[in-house]
Order: C-alpha cells, then sequence, then structure tokens
C-alpha cells in the first residue's frame, strides 16, 4: 500500500507502477470534485477507483459513480470493517470479471450476477464471516405471475416487469451487497452484516417500495413479490447451501400461508369471458 497526500504525488506513484485498486479523496487541493477522478482514469484506465467523500459531498460522489468510480465511501461513516468490506468487494467484482468463461459473469438483462457467479462470490463472503462472525442474510426473491404477464402482455413487457424488480432491489440494498438473477424470474440478495432483526425489516421494505410501485396506473398489473428470507453466522456452523436452502424454505412458508399470488391483467377477464361464451 502507499498513501499521497495530493493529486499530483499519487498519479507521480501511479505512473510508476499500475496499481490494483484507488482509493481517492474527492478534496485533494490540486484535484477537487471529479477531475481528479478523471485524471486517474486516463492515466490507469481499468483501475477501480473507491471514492471518498463527506456527507455534505455525497450527490458528489453519486454523480463519480457516474463517472465510472467502483463504489464511494462517506468519511464519516469509515471504519476498518467496512473499509475492509468495500475494497475487497470492489476487488472480488473485478476478479470475478477476469476469470469469468466466455459470456462474462452478468446477466445480459438486468445486468445483476448470474447463478454460478452469484455463488462463487457468495462463498467468499460467507468465508469472510465465518472469519469475522459476521452475519449474513439471504433474500430469495421471486416475480410472481410473470410467466401470465409474457402469455397476456408479451415477453417485452415480462422483461420490464424483471428490469423494474431489479431496480427496486438495487435502492432497498446497499452497493456491498450482493445481488444475483438465479433463474427465469428468481432473485438472491446477500445482505453483509446483518443484524438480529434484519429479515423482518429487509422483507417489510421490499413491500413498501413495491407498493410505491405500483402506486402509477401506467400498466394493467400490479408487480407482485414472493420473498423468502434468513440470517445466519457462518462463525457458528453450517455452510452457504445451508443458508441458500433455509431462504429458499422460509419462500414456500410464506407462500404456503398466502392466498396465490398473481398480477392483476386487465386482459384476463376477457379471455376468461371469451371462454366462457360470455360478452366481455
Amino acid at each position: 500500500m502507499t498513501s499521497a497526500s495530493t493529486l499530483t504525488e499519487m498519479l507521480a506513484v501511479v505512473s510508476e507502477r499500475k496499481p490494483d485498486l484507488l482509493v481517492l479523496d474527492l478534496a485533494l487541493p490540486d484535484g477537487e470534485g471529479l477531475e481528479g477522478l478523471r485524471r486517474v482514469q486516463a492515466l490507469v484506465p481499468g483501475v477501480p477507483v473507491v471514492v471518498l467523500a463527506s456527507t455534505a459531498e455525497k450527490e458528489l460522489a453519486q454523480r463519480a459513480l457516474k463517472t465510472g468510480a467502483s463504489d464511494y465511501l462517506l468519511k464519516e461513516h469509515i471504519d476498518h470493517h467496512n473499509l475492509l468490506r468495500a475494497l475487497q468487494c470492489v476487488l472480488w467484482r473485478g476478479q470475478e470479471a477476469v476469470l469469468a468463461p466466455s459470456g462474462g459473469p452478468m446477466d445480459e438483462l438486468t445486468g445483476l450476477y448470474h447463478r454460478d457467479a452469484f455463488l462463487r462470490m457468495a462463498a467468499r463472503h460467507f468465508e469472510q464471516a465465518r472469519k469475522l462472525d459476521g452475519i449474513l442474510a439471504l433474500l430469495r426473491v421471486d416475480v410472481d405471475g410473470l410467466d401470465e404477464i409474457n402469455r397476456v402482455h408479451g415477453r417485452a413487457e415480462g422483461d420490464r416487469v424483471l428490469i423494474d424488480a431489479v431496480e427496486l432491489l438495487r435502492n432497498c440494498f446497499r452497493r456491498t451487497d450482493l445481488l444475483g438473477r438465479t433463474g427465469e424470474n428468481e432473485f438472491a440478495v446477500l445482505a453483509i452484516d446483518a443484524a438480529g432483526p434484519s429479515g423482518p425489516i429487509l422483507r417489510q421494505r421490499l413491500e413498501r417500495r413495491l407498493v410505491v410501485l405500483n402506486e402509477p396506473a401506467s400498466r394493467p398489473y400490479r408487480i407482485s413479490l414472493s420473498i423468502g428470507v434468513h440470517l445466519c453466522n457462518p462463525a457458528r456452523g453450517g455452510s452457504l447451501q445451508d443458508l441458500l436452502l433455509a431462504a429458499e424454505a422460509d419462500l414456500r412458508t410464506i407462500n404456503a400461508a398466502q392466498v396465490p399470488r398473481r398480477p392483476f391483467l386487465a386482459d384476463s377477464s376477457r379471455e376468461n369471458s371469451a371462454s366462457k361464451g360470455e360478452s366481455p
């Protein structure tokens, strides 16, 4: 590890040897704001950059993500634990992209890790949590009624539902949490450093945001999600497979206790009436 107190000094060090990762303060005196990020990217394109910003600069840090930064950390909230986690996640994502088989580790439609890549990354987080005595929360999320939406409205509309569901998931979880598409209508989220009551809280957060997503009357159906969640402490035993099975079991339990959920489809009533010989 090498440190530098100015952007000029950092650029001199970086030009001598290509680093694996850079942590860049957005308030350096000679490279304030996004100027420093752009100069670093021009010198070592492709090297992941984690930016540091104050809480007052949060909007600037978010703009840095759109400019190409891999992640950002707010100075007021940094401790050794979340710094380590953020840097490891950035490095692991880079390694996963390099080591992935042809086709890449990401699902083309949603931009999430596909199942195999998600499981590989989840295994790393599981072992790290075992060493640090951390708690993980795994959520299994199914999009209900996708086949019916595809049948009535077409696959393009079904794809739109999946993309909207992914955006909802991204807004509900931290950038360091792990998201993956594990099936046609199935997603998984591994929440890092979860707390005891995190399971119900995460489920409720998703359900609240789902209500907001369904409020505009811009489509003839409602998006419906089935959510299973389970927490574990890897240091106390068990495996990633145990965690996956437990979250799947919770999903089945939730579904069994509820009336089968399906999206409201305006066209479905016409189909049912027509099949019975009734006028719509």
